[in-house]
């Protein structure tokens, strides 16, 4: 069994605007310049990994807490003129696991890989607040579900003639998240599945594949109403690779 404990801090560089950008927010009672001032995250985090039944079982599990500071948001003024201020800031803790076993199946192995956390903004600018109450403190982050999760399957088999078999399975579950775009509130959950079989013989590989067996079409993101973006559709084909080294 292993400890970590990192901690980060990063920072990003602050907007450029123009003195007209900068002159419309301040007439609306939010402090801003032409430049504005960096914003920072700082990232906390605990972790544990490990291993059992004698190695066939991995696990890892972390948690952490982020703390956003000064974030860098886009302001409509009141004059209709779009511009930058540091709108406030924000956190989040959460947990994540992951977990891989080696099964008694000789050559298949399972994954799962999830994550729950707690977002919120903090301390953000009255005004800004006031324009989107959707960002207003302890309101959720933009874009941050509050929990998704990973399953794969994997199997490997030599066959005769130097030929191997591959074969992969995997479903991803994503949670309904609060979108930044307020003419899309939420982007609901979704749920894509995958699946290929493969064989291989020295360089050559054939593979059957399936891309999101459900059909899912999202939407996965959302700009506006009118742009909208999703997953391929289902998909399924035959590849033939010449692989290289």
């Amino acid at each position: 069994v292993s400890y970590t404990t990192p901690r980060d801090t990063i920072f990003r560089s602050g907007i450029l605007q123009s003195q007209a950008q900068a002159d419309a927010v301040i007439a609306d009672g939010v402090p801003t310049d032409i430049s504005l001032r960096p914003d920072e995250l700082r990232n906390i985090e605990v972790g544990v990994k490990g291993s059992l039944l004698n190695g066939a079982l991995n696990v890892a599990a972390s948690v952490y807490d982020v703390k956003f500071t000064d974030l860098q948001a886009a302001f409509n003024t009141s004059i209709g003129l779009a511009a930058f201020a540091n709108q406030g800031d924000g956190k989040t803790q959460g947990l994540d696991v992951e977990v891989r076993w080696e099964t008694p199946v000789e050559g298949l192995s399972l994954a799962a890989i999830a994550n729950v956390n707690k977002s919120e903004f903090t301390n953000i600018v009255p005004e800004f607040a006031a324009a989107d109450p959707r960002a207003g403190n302890g309101q959720t982050l933009f874009n941050t579900p509050p929990h998704n999760a990973r399953l794969d399957l994997d199997y490997y088999r030599p066959l005769s003639g130097k030929w191997e078999l591959n074969a992969n399975a995997s479903a991803t579950f994503n949670n309904t998240g609060k979108n930044q775009d307020a003419s899309v509130e939420l982007i609901g959950n979704y749920e894509l599945f995958d699946a290929s079989v493969g064989f291989r013989r020295d360089n050559y590989e054939i593979r059957l594949f399936g891309d999101n067996l459900s059909d899912e079409r999202g939407p996965t993101a959302a700009n506006g109403t009118t742009l909208l973006a999703g997953p391929r559709p289902r998909t399924i084909g035959v590849q033939l690779r010449l692989l290289t080294k």
